[in-house]
């Protein structure tokens, strides 16, 4: 009986450790599930035909007049890190957490929140297409800023809040959407 016992009394220990390493290496791996992106639907056989084909020039155009400030100052570490603390700064009220650090490294997204600079596991629809795109070409690694705000920069919002003091220190603000008005397509 007493055999039996510890045998029942080892299989437990065995199943709980079991079970205690696979939630630990579970939660230590990169998840990427169908709650965390699009890829459960996402039109792949569009979208490979779509990279094919040539960037329209309303694109090309917008993107080349938006990032124009920059062309002759590259865009760094150490100014992307002034820019965002000029986001953060106590004199801007508004709510912070429309403005995100993200990383694209190894082809995966991290993203670190404005209140404690650290990684973040809440995911906008945005950044669900980020990584559903992630899972089907490879992003060079790269390190961005990004706003969520329904148009940049919103109408009640001083337009320079995230211009640093000096522009030799200024890294440019993506947002998910802009006004018509600001965009040369307008």
């Amino acid at each position: 009986m007493k055999f039996f016992k510890k045998k029942i009394f080892f299989s437990v220990c065995i199943l709980a450790f079991t079970l205690l390493l696979i939630t630990f290496l579970y939660r230590s791996l990169p998840i990427l599930t169908a709650k965390e992106s699009f890829i459960s639907f996402f039109p792949k056989k569009e979208f490979y035909k779509k990279i094919q084909s040539p960037t329209p020039c309303w694109m090309r155009e917008q993107i080349l007049y938006d990032l124009s400030p920059f062309k002759n100052a590259p865009i760094t570490i150490e100014k992307l890190e002034k820019t965002y603390q000029q986001i953060l700064s106590p004199k801007n009220t508004f709510d912070k957490s429309l403005f995100s650090r993200y990383r694209i490294c190894n082809n995966k997204l991290y993203k670190f929140s404005p209140s404690t600079n650290t990684p973040s596991s809440k995911n906008t629809p945005l950044e669900k297409a980020i990584k559903t795109l992630l899972h089907f070409i490879s992003i060079p690694d790269c390190e961005f800023l990004l706003s969520i705000m329904d148009g940049l920069v919103e109408p009640h919002l001083d337009p320079l809040f995230h211009h640093t003091p000096s522009f030799s220190e200024q890294a440019p603000l993506l947002g998910q959407a802009k006004r018509k008005e600001l965009s040369t397509q307008s």
